[in-house]
């Protein structure tokens, strides 16, 4: 190979540079090695790295700590072969700002020999958005047309997927496979002329009341489909003969036939259910048809006519308050009925044990003309009557309003499942901290264990949004749900909070206190702080300080008070 002269060497880096610095994207120079001899202003704004920070294997500093490994190990396989490489990653600036970029290598040769790589940088966030976009819509585009909207039950189409499944194996068992139509000829013209406060919605409540029933009644391996209006399919498979068929079809009509009642309206049901055994070798349309004649054979047989019968039934007192109350419940927030008050989180290792690091919020409804209601009185009907996200957004505001009065202590604020569920919650925090100026360093979202677990499947979006945008996580009254370690491997926690009931023991009891034990070890190994709640003793506080615990919260240094300045009341 013969070298290149000094002026020939000179023309070529100066070439080199002039395009890295014309080049529109991030473009990088690395020896043969794959170190990092220099790159352009491009590649210094996408990764937030200074050039000399860049220099040498400085680049690795902007790939993200869970893309590492993988890169790190790809790359490093390539720069050795003198091969190119392509791959797709997450950065993260020093600054904390995540996006998806997408490199490219390329060797360089001079007389046949790998003497370097270009690399080019591509930042691909706004791409990488659009395909999760559209992959979400496909994917609810899929359910919707296999699933009924309002109940959530296979539709015909997934009715006769899975049909066809039963069938396939009862052919392969000798087992049979048992379909029941259910025609519930619901006719509600009498129903909406009663003056009843769900109005039009009664005919949806009445079909979920019934899937209910019906979900209730099936087993396991059951297959409960809506097909129409008023029409529901129960598939069976694996029966070993009709008599069971003909037991499933009378506990359903007695479980269909109790009253429903809905606000101060009864609802009584006699579906018509016709039946049919198949032994799989049958087509799944034709079976289904057969039992759906056999429903008309038996209405045509008893000359059965309208079905529903609805009777006035005047409001008990109990229900009549629930009305009252959920109604009350529908206005509080846009009235500033909403109100955080506050409980201090200390320092259990600081000197005395109390410096004050944060501070929860925690929600109360100043009910006009009734006083202070407890969250436990009304979350759990604002979950139920699809109110819960209203009040948790107004109690995320007031909390991120307060945190800004303070230049060092974070607040933490209680999120539900079905908050957190939601598509757009991310954006519901972003606007908060952007409207109040709150870091999000400084906020810290709880989820409970069993809240955690029912929203696990629909909020990994969520999860990841929360996390680029730097807010803090942590999983509440850890060891009274539904304990998974597998969600705390899936998702990035910064705080477990030990609940109450165990930290009420640890003096008396050696469980309580081995339990203790196990959940701040289990932190440790996962790099998690902790916080003990309900912390009401100086002997708990001690005992929680010589395990290591590093935070606290409870009645011993103070109650929840409706000032935002946390201050502690107690040290006995």
């Amino acid at each position: 190979m013969k070298p290149l002269g000094a002026t020939e060497l000179a023309d070529t880096a100066a070439q080199l540079h002039a395009l890295l610095r014309l080049s529109p994207g991030a473009i990088v120079q690395l020896d043969p090695t794959g170190a990092l001899l220099t790159a352009n202003d491009q590649w210094l704004a996408l990764s937030g790295l200074t050039l000399e920070q860049s220099k040498g294997s400085g680049w690795a500093a902007a790939i993200h700590p869970d893309d590492l490994d993988r890169v790190g190990d790809d790359w490093a396989a390539h720069a050795a072969s003198g091969t190119a490489y392509q791959t797709t990653l997450r950065f993260r600036t020093p600054s904390g700002r995540v996006h998806w970029v997408r490199v490219n290598t390329a060797p360089t040769y001079r007389d046949d020999v790998v003497v370097g790589h270009l690399a080019s940088v591509t930042d691909v966030t706004a791409l990488r958005l659009a395909e999760q976009k559209v992959a979400a819509m496909q994917a609810r585009f899929t359910d919707q047309a296999f699933h009924d909207s309002l109940t959530n039950l296979p539709n015909r189409a997934g009715l006769l997927a899975r049909l066809d499944l039963a069938l396939l194996e009862a052919a392969h068992t000798n087992r049979g496979v048992g379909v029941l139509f259910l025609d519930l000829d619901l006719d509600l013209d009498r129903f909406k002329s009663v003056n009843d406060p769900l109005g039009h919605q009664a005919r949806d409540a009445i079909l979920v009341e019934i899937t209910a029933r019906i979900q209730l009644d099936a087993r396991a391996d059951d297959t409960v489909a809506r097909i129409g209006g008023d029409e529901f399919v129960l598939v069976c498979p694996d029966l070993h003969n009709e008599q069971e068929l003909i037991a499933v079809a009378d506990q359903l009509q007695v479980a269909l036939a109790r009253p429903i009642a809905l606000g101060s309206v009864v609802a009584s049901i006699d579906a018509i259910i016709g039946t049919v055994w198949g032994t799989g070798g049958e087509g799944s349309e034709a079976l289904l048809a057969t039992a759906d004649g056999d429903a008309l054979m038996y209405r045509a047989k008893n000359r059965v006519e309208k079905t529903l019968h609805v009777v006035e039934d005047p409001i008990s007192p109990v229900r009549s308050q629930r009305l009252e109350f959920e109604r009350d419940l529908r206005e509080a927030a846009g009235r500033g009925e909403i109100e955080n008050w506050y409980q201090p989180i200390v320092d259990l290792q600081s000197p005395g044990g109390a410096d004050i690091v944060a501070t929860e919020a925690l929600a109360r409804w100043r009910r006009p003309g009734r006083g202070i209601v407890m969250p436990g009185n009304f979350i759990g009907i604002a979950e139920e009557a699809g109110l819960i996200t209203e009040i948790g957004t107004a109690v995320l505001n007031q909390a991120c309003v307060a945190g800004t009065g303070f230049e060092h202590l974070r607040v933490s604020v209680n999120v539900s499942a079905q908050q957190f569920a939601r598509n757009d919650f991310g954006a519901i925090v972003r606007q908060a901290l952007r409207v109040s100026g709150l870091p999000a360093s400084r906020l810290c979202l709880e989820l409970t264990e069993s809240a955690l677990v029912e929203a696990i499947d629909s909020a990994a979006a969520t999860f990841q949004d929360l996390r680029e945008l730097g807010v803090r996580l942590a999983i509440d009254d850890f060891g009274t749900g539904y304990s998974s370690f597998a969600h705390l491997r899936s998702f990035t926690f910064d705080v477990l909070k030990i609940d109450m009931t165990f930290i009420r023991g640890i003096e008396e009891s050696r469980r309580d206190r081995g339990v203790v034990e196990g959940i701040l070890r289990l932190a440790d190994v996962l790099r998690l702080d902790v916080v003990a709640e309900g912390i009401e003793t100086a002997g708990q506080r001690d005992l929680l300080t010589q395990m290591g615990c590093r935070f606290g919260q409870g009645y011993f240094f103070s109650r929840p008070a409706p000032t935002v300045e946390p201050t502690i009341v107690s040290q006995r």
